[in-house]
């Protein structure tokens, strides 16, 4: 339904006077917080609280680092953490360019298509727009697993082979391209703009604290929450892991659909992408996966396969389910030992700057030790040839 707008409301008050089937903003159910935004809150004026919950991350990652070093773990790979870094800078940018789109057609659908009274900030009301976020957020990285050109973006998350916190940070700028689109039935279901787009900010400061192995449970509130130990699943790629755990903050959405998956203590998890590049290049990490997409996708006989390899999962073939056949997934297990060399290692190879992946930087092999001196490197062309040295 149509909007009506007062022409000389002031600016930034668009919103007070052009609420869904003409209803007027008033009292205390339409007035904002300094921590949850008002119905006629403008979406532009909403605060970037993800960038002003980088300190939240940072206190995160030191405490990641002091827990580790009071167990006895290894440090969290340099690296990697830069990589992760890198990807989180890239994504920020990003928002610059498709920020409006996403939003002005939130905007536009609330106005003109919002069936319901606009939800307030009672308690109930903030309750259930933090129900109705996460559930579009569940549907959202459900397709983004078993879907396979926007695998082939979101892989950029799962591409860290160690589970540090910094991980939280790894996104694809091209996931902004389609992420806004599961959220679009929020507007219909008279889920205000600023409400949305707060939401959102604060589901992804959510999830930063559920990307680490130093906390194993949290007892009960495993049964409802999205937690480390849920998680870490999430990003296995044991065959067992595969395809499980999308919730972000709520676990129950895994529990009523099918797609939950307990962590099985008695089995290592290997962590990263099935198919994991060998390299720390930014850029190759964002859009390799793309052309591995349009090569399988050409590698059909028919059109309709063409069509279907691109649109089902990542391991569905010809004749298989759309996620493809359990018993032909790959199994990634740990067949050789990975030795890392220490921080000071990753410190001299960032310093370095040379082309290879450090989180394989020497297996064992029946010939012995053998140390992939490129894999010192920070970023780099993975097809160029490593040098080695076998130690007996």
């Amino acid at each position: 339904m149509n909007a009506s707008v007062n022409e000389s409301a002031a600016p930034g008050s668009l919103f007070a006077e052009a609420l869904p089937g003409g209803a007027v903003c008033k009292g205390d159910v339409c007035r904002g917080s300094m921590w949850h935004p008002g119905i006629e809150d403008d979406p532009a004026t909403i605060p970037r609280y993800t960038l002003q919950g980088l300190w939240w991350l940072v206190w995160l990652v030191g405490v990641e680092y002091v827990a580790l070093w009071w167990q006895g773990a290894r440090l969290p790979d340099l690296h990697d953490n830069i990589m992760s870094l890198v990807h989180g800078t890239l994504y920020e940018v990003s928002k610059l360019f498709v920020r409006g789109l996403e939003y002005g057609v939130y905007v536009w659908a609330w106005n003109k298509y919002s069936i319901f009274p606009p939800l307030g900030n009672s308690f109930l009301e903030i309750l259930c727009v933090i129900v109705l976020v996460d559930f579009g957020f569940y549907w959202f990285h459900r397709a983004s697993h078993e879907i396979m050109v926007l695998w082939a973006v979101h892989q950029v998350h799962h591409s860290g082979e160690e589970f540090t916190v910094s991980v939280g940070l790894r996104n694809s700028p091209l996931q902004r391209l389609f992420s806004w689109v599961f959220y679009l039935p929020l507007a219909v279901l008279g889920v205000p703009p600023a409400h949305m787009l707060a939401h959102v900010q604060f589901s992804a400061l959510y999830q930063c604290w559920i990307h680490t192995e130093t906390i194993r449970t949290v007892g009960p509130l495993e049964y409802v929450f999205n937690t480390p130990a849920h998680h870490r699943v999430h990003h296995g790629c044991n065959k067992y892991c595969l395809d499980k755990n999308y919730g972000g903050i709520f676990i129950v959405w895994d529990r009523l659909f099918g797609t939950f998956q307990p962590e099985l203590p008695d089995q290592e998890i290997v962590y990263g992408i099935v198919y994991q590049p060998s390299a720390f290049n930014p850029l190759y990490h964002q859009v390799f996966y793309l052309a591995g997409a349009l090569k399988k996708a050409r590698s059909m006989s028919t059109w309709g396969d063409f069509v279907a390899a691109l649109v089902k999962g990542p391991s569905w073939a010809p004749g298989s389910p759309w996620t493809g056949w359990e018993e032909d997934k790959l199994d990634e297990v740990i067949a050789d030992a990975i030795v890392f060399l220490g921080q000071w290692v990753s410190v001299w190879g960032a310093l370095a700057k040379c082309d290879r992946s450090p989180v394989h930087l020497a297996r064992h092999s029946t010939q012995g030790l053998s140390i992939d001196l490129d894999s010192l490197c920070l970023s780099g062309d993975p097809r160029s040839h490593a040098t080695s040295v076998t130690v007996a």
